[in-house]
């Protein structure tokens, strides 16, 4: 399990070196340097296939090592760059396997308390959806992943939105929230969405949800102030879109759960959903219940 009463000390980032990339790594340098953590530059690269050379065949582990040393060569001008102009620490580690379970192993390797992933990408000349892998990597850890759309320009975070559908949330899963607004000094709102088509009793139940969770939340973090918001609409997607830009909100965080199988194939995930098309960046939790 996460410890993150340590606070923010790692952060990992995975790179594909495409400017989808480069914008999720300057969001995560520039909470570095606030924090003073260390940025993990990590790049992941499938098992090389042999290729055809002036009609012969190119001896694979030639290839192989003639393709380590220039990826290696492009992490470490990163990781020089990073380090000469924003004094943050940079450690550049390459897997050879699949993206989303070297991002993994990479993550619970160095113990890291964040990673920071875009939402599209590419990989060599073969184009492919950035955001399939960050929604794969948020439903297969518990880390705190946040996620950059691909056309978002850093701003520091002020308004941060906090989605929240289980009132029986373990407070818990919120201090790395609460980490990042006492960085920023944001404002932080809690809104729980209600189906303005749904019988009363729903929106009564919420109501109630929401009181529930403001005191949990003011008991266990009574020094942080917090607005709480009943929204309702016809579809929970739009409706959050439309609050967050009426908010100008700057983070959005969503909560993840476990799910079953049958769940998983009928219940598509919200937050996995919202990965996809975030006007801003969302950070994941993943709930501890």
């Amino acid at each position: 399990m996460l410890q993150y009463s340590r606070g923010m000390k790692k952060i990992l980032v995975p790179t594909d070196f495409s400017k989808y990339a480069d914008k999720a790594l300057n969001y995560a340098v520039c909470i570095a340097k606030k924090a003073r953590a260390e940025v993990i530059l990590l790049h992941a690269r499938d098992e090389l296939k042999s290729q055809l050379v002036d009609g012969g065949k190119k001896n694979l582990d030639d290839e192989n090592n003639e393709m380590i040393i220039e990826l290696t060569h492009k992490l470490k001008q990163y990781e020089t760059s990073i380090e000469q102009t924003e004094g943050v620490p940079v450690t550049i580690k390459l897997f050879e396997g699949k993206i989303v379970t070297s991002i993994i192993t990479a993550a619970e390797e160095n113990k890291v308390d964040l990673i920071v992933m875009g939402t599209l990408g590419t990989t060599g000349l073969k184009t492919m959806i950035y955001g399939t892998k960050t929604s794969h990597v948020i439903s297969k850890t518990s880390i705190p992943v946040i996620a950059i759309p691909f056309d978002y320009e850093w701003s520091e975070p002020k308004e941060f939105l906090l989605a929240i559908s289980d009132a029986h949330e373990d407070v818990e899963i919120f201090k790395p929230v609460l980490e990042l607004g006492k960085l920023f000094n944001s404002n932080i709102k809690t809104v729980i969405f209600s189906n303005e088509e749904a019988e009363g009793v729903e929106f009564i139940e919420h109501s109630r949800a929401i009181s529930t969770m403001q005191n949990k939340l003011k008991t266990a973090f009574p020094e942080t102030h917090i607005e709480f918001v009943h929204l309702a609409g016809k579809d929970f997607d739009q409706t959050l879109h439309d609050f967050i830009k009426e908010q100008n909100t700057d983070l959005l965080v969503m909560v993840t759960h476990k799910r079953s199988v049958v769940q998983s194939l009928f219940n598509s995930s919200k937050t996995k959903k919202m990965s996809y098309h975030s006007l801003v960046p969302l950070l994941s939790l993943h709930s501890l219940n």
